[in-house]
């Protein structure tokens, strides 16, 4: 409790410690999985077999309509290096999909097609059914709204207040609108004190708000978050992933991007991973995390739990327990 309130996040497995004991009345004391591993297979010993149902997904079914469609797209700089080959993917209006893979793979590329930073070289990316190479930037970001990794390789302006109403100017929306959406988005993000700030004078976590702020204020359709939470403590990552979430719940098409394996366990319906500029894998965290040498190959490790899962598997646990909250209702 005491990390939570200074904003550190505690390793899962001690999560899990924690959550048993809430949910049984006793103390349960581990920090790592080999020790939780232990633990459990002594309790579980000594119980009468049960047959444990693995949990049942809870994601809503996405519209069949295409929010992006990608017909067979490659690209390549302008120093020779190919970063996307033949790629074909359709994300229906709706959906929460993550995007990994290791450095270089081309994740980020392809995302920067979505808002017309970059141009196919072969192939084509279709937005609501209509052709990026035909759009300029400010026509996209009616329907996009695009986070970079970096908030410094995106905000621009000499105030916080003046970058949220820069993409709201750039609709040609009335002033008074402008002024109303500035204000409503300063308070909604806690960034009331920061208004008239220099954005470069701001914490990372801050400038984060700020450029989520800024590209939530237009009101698009699709929401692409490339490594939203990298450099941030628990609790901002935790507000970060709340709000990306909510913009999901309310209908929104979220595409991000991520190496976290815990944030795909817990937030993605479908994840893609691409691989020297190739989708090599698209399907579900379940069927990723039985795939043990894709994982290797994509320079990714299941998150504690869902190992902690697979190794408890003889013992009557399903091994499509991947949260903590999922494996304490299994136990």
């Amino acid at each position: 409790d005491e990390m939570r309130a200074w904003g550190i996040g505690a390793p899962q497995i001690a999560e899990l410690a924690r959550a048993l004991s809430a949910k049984r009345g006793r103390p349960h004391r581990f920090a790592g999985p080999g020790e939780a591993a232990r633990v459990l297979r002594r309790e579980l010993s000594a119980r009468p077999p049960a047959s444990a149902p693995s949990p049942a997904p809870t994601t809503r079914a996405p519209s069949p309509r295409a929010s992006i469609a990608i017909e067979n797209l490659s690209f390549t700089y302008r120093d020779g290096s190919t970063a996307l080959r033949d790629v074909s993917l359709s994300v229906p209006e709706g959906q929460f999909l993550i995007l990994a893979g290791p450095n270089g793979s081309g994740k980020t590329t392809l995302a920067k097609h979505f808002i017309g930073l970059l141009k196919p070289a072969a192939g084509r990316v279709l937005i609501d059914g209509e052709d990026t190479a035909r759009l300029r930037v400010p026509q996209l970001a009616r329907s996009v709204g695009y986070v970079f990794q970096n908030p410094d390789h995106q905000i621009f302006a000499a105030t916080v207040a003046e970058e949220i109403a820069f993409g709201l100017r750039l609709q040609g929306l009335e002033d008074a609108e402008v002024r109303r959406r500035v204000a409503e988005s300063l308070t909604e993000y806690g960034l009331e004190s920061c208004a008239t700030l220099p954005p470069a004078t701001l914490s990372l976590g801050e400038r984060r708000q700020v450029t989520l702020a800024a590209v939530l204020a237009t009101r698009p359709r699709i929401l692409v978050l490339d490594e939203p939470t990298g450099g941030l403590d628990w609790q901002s990552r935790e507000e970060m992933l709340a709000r990306a979430q909510a913009f999901h719940d309310a209908g929104g098409t979220v595409v991000l991007i991520t190496h976290d394996v815990r944030l795909m366990a817990e937030r993605g319906e479908r994840i893609v991973i691409l691989l020297r500029g190739r989708v090599c894998f698209d399907g579900s965290a379940d069927e990723l995390f039985r795939r043990r040498d894709l994982l290797a190959q994509a320079q990714l490790t299941a998150p504690p739990v869902v190992r902690l899962a697979q190794r408890l598997a003889r013992f009557g646990v399903p091994p499509g327990a991947h949260t903590v909250a999922e494996l304490v209702d299994v136990l």
